[in-house]
């Protein structure tokens, strides 16, 4: 997904594959822990809305 949005952006250009990569990586440190933290928490509350 990371790599069509930088083609839609950007095109094709020479350095496409690093400015992909660099994308990529910027983009998971901050989506994964996210994730993986938020995920819970929006459990749980959506547990005590679904209980009311």
């Amino acid at each position: 997904m990371s790599g069509v949005l930088i083609f839609i952006n950007l095109g094709l250009v020479n350095n496409f594959i690093f400015i992909w990569m660099k994308s990529f990586v910027i983009g998971f440190t901050v989506a994964f822990p996210t994730a993986f933290f938020i995920t819970p928490i929006v459990q749980k509350i959506v547990k005590k809305v679904m209980s009311l």
